[in-house]
């Protein structure tokens, strides 16, 4: 990408309470110049401390985040994760970053409404209308980002209890789909699962099946409203996009500030339809990006899930529009 429009997926950091917020972050002020006009120390200075999970706070889950019968990602012992922090796991495995294509499914854009309903539930069949609309298909190293609204009801009609009032997600069918195409993270505006949910468990079935069954990572509660404007002015909904989750060790999740890059321009001799493809293949075939290895200390397992999200130092990895974002 040589120009373009940068747009951050964060949401600012929330130190309010509310029904949808009972963790809300902490920030105070250590040194402030009205308070010590006199002090010889040229400086302010700030602390902040947050808890990430929840459904107020963008953040990144680790692998280590959620648990299935005693089990954490790739078959490793929940008690792995101990009182002192992950021994597995954790948020550094994405510590050298992720660097990747992105692609934005407007959920609310192709149905015609300004957000969707708390308790709608997304099937395939969804997400591959929404693919159609944008003219893209996901594929194979992909970060795919979901806008269902939530932050543009939110502010119409004001804060709700997703726990009791639902909020809009992932039917536990789209898993499969999720794995079929090779989705590097998956990022949501809400949590990724609908909810309430039409599984008897304990948890959340879309977490349980992305970050235990297949070492997919998820970003929760994101805001990709101006995502979404800059994406539909442009016609162009894939992207590159840059994470970079915090070196937190023994961490099972990171505050993090999602940042695509969208082209402002279409490529010279392309047509302006937005149904053109925003990323079209290298002559004319449809590749598949190939996979990356397994995250750093942890074995690959027959059949398991890999991550082909994180560049490692000495390693290239390119997926199947690396051609289209050549140079910064």
């Amino acid at each position: 990408m040589r120009d373009g429009v940068s747009v951050s997926c964060a949401l600012p950091i929330n130190t309010s309470s509310d029904i949808d917020n009972p963790m809300p972050g902490t920030h105070l002020m250590l040194r402030a110049g009205d308070v010590t006009p006199d002090w010889p120390t040229h400086s302010t200075a700030d602390y902040l401390a947050i808890a990430p999970h929840g459904l107020a706070h963008s953040h990144l889950d680790a692998l280590c985040h959620v648990t299935w019968k005693d089990q954490i990602y790739n078959g490793r012992p929940a008690s792995q994760v101990t009182s002192m922090g992950a021994l597995c796991n954790d948020i550094t495995a994405g510590a050298q970053g992720i660097v990747t294509r992105g692609v934005l499914l407007d959920l609310p854009a192709v149905r015609g409404v300004e957000w969707l309903e708390p308790n709608t539930a997304l099937r395939p069949s969804d997400l591959e209308a929404a693919e159609a609309a944008a003219g893209v298909r996901v594929e194979s190293g992909d970060v795919l980002l979901v806008r269902t609204g939530r932050w543009k009801r939110r502010a119409a009609h004001g804060a709700w209890n997703p726990w009791q009032d639902g909020m809009a997600g992932l039917h536990h069918e789209a898993a499969p789909w999720l794995h079929q195409r090779g989705v590097a993270v998956l990022g949501f505006d809400g949590i990724s699962d609908a909810l309430p949910h039409a599984v008897e468990m304990d948890g959340l079935p879309i977490h349980t099946l992305t970050l235990v069954a297949m070492g997919l990572q998820l970003l929760d509660n994101h805001n990709f409203e101006e995502l979404a404007e800059a994406c539909a002015v442009r016609q162009r909904y894939a992207f590159l996009l840059v994470i970079a989750p915090l070196r937190l060790e023994k961490g099972p999740a990171s505050m993090v500030k999602p940042q695509p890059g969208v082209p402002s321009r279409r490529p010279r001799g392309a047509a302006p339809s937005r149904f053109r493809n925003p990323c079209p293949r290298q002559g004319g075939a449809s590749k598949k990006a190939p996979l990356g290895q397994p995250q750093r200390g942890v074995p690959k397992k027959s059949g398991g899930a890999r991550s082909p999200h994180f560049f490692r130092q000495g390693e290239k990895k390119t997926n199947a529009c690396s051609p289209r974002f050549s140079g910064v």
